[in-house]
């Protein structure tokens, strides 16, 4: 049992590797369990004993007060979470009552435990932005957020981003060193501006030229979390399993992490952004429609897919796409064209990768060509958007990235795309539809057969991609996409990462 303001050890070596300390639960019998990764209590009753029990690493604090109704007695309040369904954190909290020397105790060690885990953040940059989704960010953060970084007693520096290139100017002018997170209070937009700023800074920083095609960003120094209160949040619906804003700040406090992948995009020989998800074609003419009803908030989505697939008519390119993969998706990749090439419409051929290397064998490139209305490449695959939370132990593959490329079909089989994408569905990795060619691929190109002339409608809707919501506009229409696992530190709740059971 703990003496004075002593540490209760846990640590020492012995047969009995837990302390058990006899207090109090609204004034019934309790012992009180302080092992080296679990707390426990049983709580004693005339009819029955109950035990629960927390993992220690998902206390939140841990709090110390005066007994009101007995000097001699100290409060001690553990603060806790717990999974819910879907994967949803709750907070809870357990107030024990007994002799001050022995709740001073238990706190210190309990607190030491939360202040000795590495992964813990300690201070964090937090950016919001004010006019995301339905405008909540702030409004989320003051009474949502705050109040839980507070009792974690994480420090924040809070930014409210006023114009689109606050973000930028916030971290080019940041000591990164005095933080261990960057928070965004955002959708996914920012985020996208976030990691470009990031990466960006660090290539300059070591002086490399972000137009040269060989350069391979490091991994990032600072880790990122999302707050979801955007119009698309599907970084934290990734990272944490729900949309929760509560779920996603507690994540954060805990210090789980995973790793995030990422894109460079080229378009001749110039850099055009680091990306997560690029879309083109169709899906880029959506995008295009609903940037145009922004003011509108997340109505403005439906209703340009409304006018976007029952009123006009599907825009197709005739497109020469390369692209080469990791060996394991070799067959996997062979298997989708020799389905897909049943459609006389296109060909495959294969080409050597031009090489400035004498030495380093050049890379071969399958080529496909055929007339083309959209294409979608993710950062991850959706298969693992779902088993990542629904398999016990699935550690999500990265070396490769999905790239979905659609052949034309009816305005009714793109809307179930729509469909099954928006609901991250597993379809395009296990059983993809007939006009749908699934691929996975380490790196990519895009180019436009017969262009249109730049000024015209369809000339401009050519050379317009999608990067990670954001619409730009290209100079030529081709693109290369060179993808990066595990360049992104992200705070999570995956039950993998976790250890939890979902």
């Amino acid at each position: 049992m703990a003496e004075g303001g002593s540490s209760i050890d846990t640590t020492r070596e012995s047969s009995v590797d837990s302390e058990v300390v006899k207090l109090k639960v609204k004034q019934k019998d309790c012992e009180l369990t302080v092992a080296q990764t679990e707390l426990s209590w049983t709580i004693k009753d005339q009819k029955k004993n109950c035990t629960f029990s927390v993992r220690r690493r998902d206390l939140v604090a841990v709090k110390t007060k005066e007994d009101v109704k007995n000097k001699d007695s100290t409060v001690l309040t553990v603060v806790y979470v717990k999974q819910q369904k879907d994967f949803v954190l709750k907070r809870c909290e357990e107030s024990f009552s007994g002799s001050n020397s022995v709740c001073l105790a238990v706190a210190k060690t309990l607190q030491d435990g939360i202040n000795q885990c590495a992964d813990r953040p300690k201070r964090l940059l937090v950016l919001i932005n004010p006019i995301s989704g339905f405008s909540r960010g702030e409004k989320n953060y003051k009474n949502i957020c705050a109040p839980i970084f507070e009792e974690a007693g994480i420090q924040t520096d809070v930014i409210v981003t006023q114009s689109a290139g606050h973000t930028k100017e916030a971290i080019n002018g940041y000591n990164l060193q005095t933080i261990n997170g960057i928070i965004f209070v955002s959708g996914d937009g920012m985020y996208h501006t976030l990691l470009n700023a990031l990466f960006k800074r660090m290539a300059m920083e070591s002086g490399m030229d972000l137009n040269d095609p060989n350069y391979e960003p490091p991994e990032l120094t600072v880790s990122v979390g999302h707050i979801p209160c955007g119009s698309g949040n599907r970084i934290a619906f990734g990272a944490n399993g729900c949309f929760d804003v509560a779920t996603a700040v507690y994540a954060i406090v805990l210090g789980f992490k995973t790793k995030n992948n990422i894109f460079i995009v080229y378009s001749g020989n110039e850099f055009i952004a680091y990306a997560f998800v690029l879309v083109s074609g169709i899906w880029s003419d959506l995008l295009t429609l609903s940037e145009g009803r922004r003011s509108m908030g997340q109505i403005r989505i439906p209703l340009s897919a409304i006018q976007q697939f029952l009123i006009k008519n599907q825009r197709v390119a005739d497109l020469t796409i390369k692209f080469k993969a990791a060996e394991d998706f070799s067959d996997r990749n062979d298997t989708a064209l020799q389905r897909f090439l049943r459609d006389h419409r296109y060909t495959r051929n294969t080409e050597k990768e031009a090489s400035d290397s004498n030495t380093q064998e050049s890379a071969t490139l399958t080529v496909v060509r055929g007339p083309f209305v959209a294409l979608v490449d993710l950062d991850v695959m959706v298969s693992s958007l779902v088993d990542t939370f629904h398999k016990p132990n699935y550690k999500p593959i990265s070396d490769a990235s999905q790239l979905v490329i659609h052949k034309p079909c009816s305005k009714w089989e793109m809307l179930k795309t729509m469909w099954n994408m928006a609901l991250n569905t597993s379809q395009f990795a296990d059983e993809p539809p007939e006009y749908a060619l699934s691929l996975f691929v380490n790196e990519f190109s895009v180019h436009v057969n017969n262009p249109n002339d730049a000024e015209s409608c369809f000339g401009r809707l050519e050379r317009t991609l999608s990067i990670d919501g954001e619409m730009f506009t290209l100079k030529e229409p081709e693109f290369t996409a060179r993808y990066y696992p595990g360049k992104v530190p992200i705070f999570c709740n995956i039950p993998g990462v976790t250890g939890r059971v979902g």
